[in-house]
């Protein structure tokens, strides 16, 4: 587990296959990790795969390090304390996995994307902080479609209203694979 770094070569895997059976693009659905994984993918894909029009994520995980620090707090860890815990947390996994906290953090690397993207997030999430759908969305607004769904918890965008979550999917794949961007 690499919180999404190495899991990307799996996309990837599943992306050359998609090429080599001849599908001609895709769009990438990504849930939770799901969505740091895809992310990974699109940063590093290569010309042999199948080209990647679009991204949709639903409560994404975006930054590891604040995933981590929201936890502690949420299990009673006073804030100053939660972000010591977060460093040792990350000396830790980056010493025994060798994990690149930076190298999943989707954040700091918002200007490297230029895929449209669509991301849902609940209001009510605890385990992925909405906080962090509103910062990537906030940075590239010229590629993201972005739909806070207020009083979803953690994937459960869907539960609350899933017509229009599914208009909203719909539309969004219809419009990436028509080559229109908005």
């Amino acid at each position: 587990l690499t919180l999404g770094n190495e899991e990307a070569e799996d996309a990837i895997a599943a992306l050359q296959w998609a090429a080599d059976q001849g599908y001609k693009r895709a769009v990438l659905y990504g849930f939770s990790m799901g969505g740091n994984i895809a992310l990974c993918a699109v940063q590093r894909l290569g010309r042999h795969q199948i080209p990647v029009v679009g991204l949709m994520l639903d409560c994404p995980a975006l930054d590891w390090r604040d995933v981590i620090r929201s936890n502690g707090v949420r299990y009673g860890l006073p804030k100053f304390l939660a972000t010591q815990v977060g460093r040792f947390t990350e000396y830790i996994v980056t010493r025994r996995s060798g994990q690149d906290f930076d190298a999943v953090d989707q954040i700091a690397a918002a200007s490297k994307f230029t895929l449209p993207m669509m991301i849902w997030h609940g209001t009510r999430d605890r385990t992925i902080p909405v906080t962090q759908s509103d910062a990537l969305a906030k940075a590239r607004p010229d590629l993201i479609e972005y739909h806070r769904v207020e009083g979803a918890k953690h994937i459960r965008c869907w539960n609350i209203d899933p017509a229009g979550y599914d208009r909203q999917l719909e539309g969004f794949v219809g419009r990436v694979l028509e080559g229109k961007q908005r």
